[in-house]
């Protein structure tokens, strides 16, 4: 299991208050209602391959992966990027931090 972070922010407090502001920032982008679990890794398909989508690593468009929320039938995952949703039916597992 992988304790909580979020890339490129320092453990504690500002740990915490960055993943406040990420979870407000995907409510917003979203429209919806984010749940509390805090996931650490999708394993899902994508264009037909299956594929991992975790925390700290890159995303397909070469940006990393800050943080991934689940938003009730998709999960939306937030990098530097942009984001990205992922429709629940296209995910065979959802791993949560420790």
């Amino acid at each position: 299991m992988t304790a909580f972070f979020i890339p490129d922010t320092p453990a504690g407090a500002q740990t915490t208050r960055a993943y406040a502001d990420l979870r407000r920032h995907a409510e917003l982008t979203s429209a919806r209602v984010v749940r509390t679990v805090r996931i650490f890794k999708l394993t899902h398909r994508r264009g037909g391959t299956d594929c991992e989508t975790c925390v700290g690593n890159q995303n397909p468009a070469d940006a990393t992966v800050h943080a991934i929320f689940d938003i009730g039938d998709s999960y939306i995952v937030l990098s530097r990027g942009g984001k990205e949703i992922v429709t629940k039916r296209q995910t065979y597992n959802a791993q949560q931090f420790d």
